[in-house]
């Protein structure tokens, strides 16, 4: 078969690797469709590395030929993604994240740059984007993120250099260093459950022009002067004029709906 697979102790599967040939993509339109079941076995897991393509160290496996899979079809079954499970998948345009899921390992689809489209399917049980999980996505122009997203770590979209807005889930309360390091984003939406921002989390978005933030203006006040808020993450983003800007009209704007804006025309 294109698949080795491993049975784990609850009796489910745990797919090992992708072996399959370039041929045999390009037989089904360079898409793999993971089957649900392996030998009997219900697949739970896509294991370390699985589809990466890529030599690294910190990987027992690699197949080059998965930088040429273009679609992959996650099972519902599957409830667990591994560290660098696709990395370096560079062809791989879209790929569905099944409901089950409630976790995808750092690197789990780094340095795939031609993907843009990431579906979050149905009511996700992820709670965190973990540590540069979806860094070097850089044709990546938008995301919708689960709402129970409550982390989202270190480097998480780091790179994303096509990803133009983003609307940081109503749950989250921590995005950690350089989470949106070096991305394009124009737009940037803060729920109102924020805790912290950590240093460079929005490092280097040059064309950064507005800033929305779901709570009220007591709310902000109050985010601002909290420990696990740097100032710095948004005076890396803005020139200091302008983060004055922003945080005079936060503390001005009329609260319409529970909702306040700063950014400026």
């Amino acid at each position: 078969g294109n698949f080795v697979y491993s049975v784990n102790e609850d009796d489910t599967a745990t797919l090992v690797q992708y072996i399959g040939s370039e041929d045999v993509l390009a037989a089904n339109n360079y898409e793999v469709d993971i089957p649900a079941e392996f030998g009997g076995h219900s697949l739970s897991k896509i294991g370390q590395a699985a589809f990466a393509a890529k030599y690294h160290s910190n990987f027992k496996y690699w197949n080059a030929t998965c930088g040429k899979i273009q679609k992959v079809k996650i099972p519902e079954s599957v409830t667990y993604i591994c560290a660098g499970a696709f990395y370096y998948c560079e062809s791989l345009k879209s790929v569905n994240i099944p409901e089950n899921v409630e976790k995808i390992e750092w690197w789990g689809f780094a340095n795939c740059t031609g993907l843009d489209d990431i579906a979050f399917e149905g009511n996700s049980k992820i709670t965190t984007i973990e540590m540069e999980c979806f860094s070097n996505c850089s044709s990546l122009e938008r995301i919708d993120l689960p709402e129970g997203i409550t982390d989202i770590r270190w480097g998480a979209f780091q790179n994303c250099t096509s990803l133009m807005n983003v609307v940081v889930p109503s749950n989250t309360e921590r995005i950690y260093r350089k989470a949106f390091y070096n991305c394009a984003l124009g737009t940037v939406t803060f729920p109102a459950s924020l805790k912290g921002i950590e240093v460079a989390a929005f490092g280097r978005p040059i064309s950064l022009t507005k800033v929305y933030y779901a709570g009220t203006a007591d709310q902000w006040n109050a985010l601002v002067s909290a420990p696990l808020f740097l100032l710095m993450a948004l005076r890396m983003a803005l020139a200091k004029t302008s983060l004055e800007l922003i945080i005079k009209r936060i503390r001005m704007a009329a609260i319409m709906s529970s909702f306040v804006k700063m950014g400026w025309l």
